[in-house]
Order: structure tokens, then sequence, then C-alpha cells
């Protein structure tokens, strides 16, 4: 599901997203401060409840893409947020003798006695070529169902159509770089429910969205950006990679980032018309200053 010609301005973190487990991912990202979850996870959870009341769901199956350790679903369905999964991931914090077995199992514990009893989403179906990360999902309970497939060479296969039938909320963080137009098409042309599924990612500013937005088109989908703000993503890593986006950003008439600035995105949603007619953009926001456990347990308290 990669494609290195639409994110060619980002560094390569490529060998962190596929180990046995996600220490060496998060321990090349912290020293960034990368933390796009902090303002996704909020605006997913905020559109898996309006999706469930709209449509009037006893739950939503979210499909994530590049959903490699399953983070999304970590900071979606347990009582966990950003900073103690960079505590639980923290590669020094592991004694060298521990194999990966005993590793995986006790960050299985550390998920089970965390469980949201009622989670803005019910079932999360992640879609990532990189299978070592998708396995290690599974094995601690992050996805009900991990396919390591690349949706951008070929159609899915026929255990993960099946499962895609029911789909109302897909979603992606750092991962729309990644993928295409393709991906999406094949998703949407197995969506068996009787509207549409809710789109929503975090793109960064360099990517871009007219592809998209044909395709989503051709499924009646209106695509609607957030344009009051844009949200951070994670630091530079050195001034090569500042220049590269720098360079992207002046083609597209945006102002050049400083050296102590991070990556930003924009928030994109694609939805039936009907919906987005219903529920306006802003209504998909969180109100401002609200953590993320907070606009969590808000939701659950509801349910």
């Amino acid at each position: 599901m990669t494609s290195e010609s639409r994110n060619f301005a980002k560094h390569n973190f490529d060998h962190t997203y596929n180990c046995s487990d996600p220490r060496s991912y998060f321990s090349s990202l912290r020293p960034l401060d990368y933390g796009i979850h902090r303002t996704a996870i909020p605006v997913f959870a905020r559109c898996a409840d309006l999706l469930a009341r709209q449509r009037s769901l006893r739950s939503v199956t979210m499909v994530d893409l590049c959903a490699g350790y399953g983070v999304n679903a970590a900071l979606l369905r347990y009582h966990v947020n950003l900073d103690e999964l960079y505590d639980l991931y923290d590669e020094d914090a592991i004694p060298v003798a521990v194999d990966q077995a005993s590793v995986t199992e006790s960050d299985k514990r550390f998920f089970a006695s965390r469980r949201i009893k009622n989670a803005p989403v019910d079932k999360v179906i992640g879609i990532d070529p990189a299978a070592r990360a998708v396995r290690y999902a599974e094995k601690v309970g992050l996805l009900d169902y991990g396919a390591s497939e690349n949706l951008e060479c070929g159609a899915p296969s026929d255990a993960l159509r099946e499962r895609l039938a029911k789909a109302t909320l897909i979603t992606v963080t750092g991962g729309m770089g990644y993928i295409g137009p393709q991906t999406f098409e094949h998703i949407l042309t197995n969506v068996r429910t009787r509207q549409a599924p809710w789109i929503v990612a975090f793109p960064l500013l360099t990517t871009p969205l007219e592809p998209f937005r044909r395709l989503f088109d051709r499924f009646d989908l209106r695509t609607e950006i957030w344009e009051q703000e844009t949200f951070p993503q994670r630091l530079f890593t050195n001034e090569q990679e500042l220049s590269n986006v720098a360079d992207s950003l002046r083609k597209l008439g945006l102002p050049s980032p400083n050296s102590d600035d991070y990556l930003q995105t924009r928030m994109i949603c694609a939805r039936p018309t009907i919906e987005a007619d219903a529920i306006p953009l802003r209504e998909l926001m969180p109100k401002p200053r609200r953590s993320m456990d907070s606009t969590l347990s808000e939701i659950a308290a509801s349910h």
C-alpha cells in the first residue's frame, strides 16, 4: 500500500513499520513528538458517535487504513492515551533476556485490563501490508480482524471482502501519503450497507487531494476539508526533510515552515450528501481544549 512518489518529501521510517511489536516505531517517533493521534482520535470518536445516532446503529464497524500496530484501535477502545503508549512501548524498558512471546503476552494483558465498556467503535478492521505489525495488533486484541493486504496492487481477498461489507467508518491518520484512490475504491465497492461509510482522514498539507475527491464523487460522497486550522503531526527529522517539505509547500502557494515547526495535516471528510447536509462539518470537531480522555469518556457515558 506504499507509494513513495506521493510521499517523497518525508523522512523514511520504513524500518520501523513491520516489526514484531511497536517498540522500534514508538522509540523512533517519540523524540519527534509524533502526536497526530491527539487530534485524530477525538474526531474519530465523535464521528462514530454521530454515525450511530444518525443511522440508529447498535455498533460502528471501523476500517482503519495503514493500521500498522493498531494504535488507532488502542486509543479508541481502551483506557489509554498516547503518552501511556509511548511509555509502554519504550525499548529501554524491556529486559534484554525477555523473549518476544512474553513481551506480546504482557502487552495483551495490559490492554485486556483497560477495555472501554461502551467504546464509540465496536469492531475494528485493520488493513496494512505490514504483516508482522498487523499480526501483533491481532494477537494483543487491538484489531478484530487484520488484513496484511496491499489494495493498491489488487482486489481484497474473499475474507476481507466479507468483513468490509458492514463497514460504516473508514479512518486514516498518518497514511494518506502511502495510499491512493485505488485502495478506497476497493473498499467502497465491497461495502453492503444501505449508506456508504464516512471517510475521515488527516493527510499532510502536501498530499494531493483531488484524485481522492474525484473517486469519492463517483460513490456520491461529498468531500469536505476543515479549513479553520491545521494539525501538527510531528517535528521535522532534519534540514533536508524541512527543505523538501518547504519546496512542496511553496509550489502549492503555502508558507514555508521553520526548523522548529511541525509537519502539518488537515482534516478531510467524505460523507453521503444527505448526511453532510444534516450534520455540518464543524459538528465533527470536538470542542476546543478538551483532552482525548475526556472526549472518549463523555461519549462512552452517553451510551
